[in-house]
């Protein structure tokens, strides 16, 4: 009997010492790629953090360039309510009010982190919604932009090319960043712009003012993006 129950006794051990080892080798396994995921994931995040403080400047940036949209239209419309007289003034004016250059934020980060699975790398399911509102923000940012820079080429242009002379601006851009690529011989053009008529034209005014108002909305969704991404970053320091 006692031969009997060794003999069973035997084969039952060599199994239970098999499956302790697999459930080690599964335990190891899933201890490794746990590492390795939180390795994925740190490298995400740092790279995230990096981005974020890159869009930041981007961001910061933007709102002394909307600044700057402001303060000419200001201008503009004071020339409106009491014209200079010196066409100069105006060409100048109207140069460097546009058209407006959206702000492009970096966002390589994101799209490998959202595109290549990096998301599922992270554990955190606030920081996993965090950024994807973060995301939201910035796309609802790119379209408001967008909307200012297309009111400029569908509206202000078309107009504004039938009323100012345009080889005067570009006797501006001359002087300034578009010099070397500007063709040396392109001719001048002899009439000079009626601003003071065009000042005094209804459409035009009511550009600058709808142009200014856009400006606002785009001034305040550029700071919604901003406050985003300092709680993004808070969240993200905070782990």
């Amino acid at each position: 009997m006692g031969n009997r129950l060794q003999a069973w006794r035997h084969p039952v051990m060599e199994g239970l010492t098999v499956l302790a080892g697999i459930l080690i080798a599964f335990a190891i396994d899933a201890w490794w790629d746990g590492r390795v995921q939180s390795g994925q994931a740190e490298s995400h995040l740092s790279a995230l953090v990096d981005e974020l403080e890159a869009a930041d400047s981007v961001y910061l940036t933007m709102l002394t360039y909307l600044d700057l949209h402001d303060a000419r239209v200001t201008r503009i419309l004071a020339e409106a309510e009491s014209y200079s007289g010196n066409p100069l003034v105006m060409d100048s004016l109207l140069f460097s009010l546009g058209p407006y250059a959206t702000s492009n934020a970096p966002m390589a980060a994101f799209d490998d982190l959202e595109g290549g699975g990096g998301l599922a790398t992270i554990e955190s399911a606030e920081l996993r919604r965090a950024i994807a509102a973060y995301r939201r923000t910035v796309e609802r940012n790119d379209l408001a932009e967008q909307a200012l820079a297309d009111y400029w080429s569908t509206e202000v242009m078309p107009y504004w090319d039938q009323q100012i002379n345009t080889r005067r601006l570009a006797a501006i851009a001359a002087r300034g960043r578009l010099g070397p690529y500007l063709a040396e011989d392109l001719p001048p053009v002899g009439f000079d712009p009626n601003y003071e008529e065009v000042l005094q034209d209804r459409r035009f005014v009511n550009q600058l003012s709808t142009w200014a108002l856009q400006v606002a909305r785009v001034r305040r969704s550029v700071i919604g993006v901003m406050e985003d991404n300092s709680s993004l970053r808070n969240l993200i320091a905070s782990r």
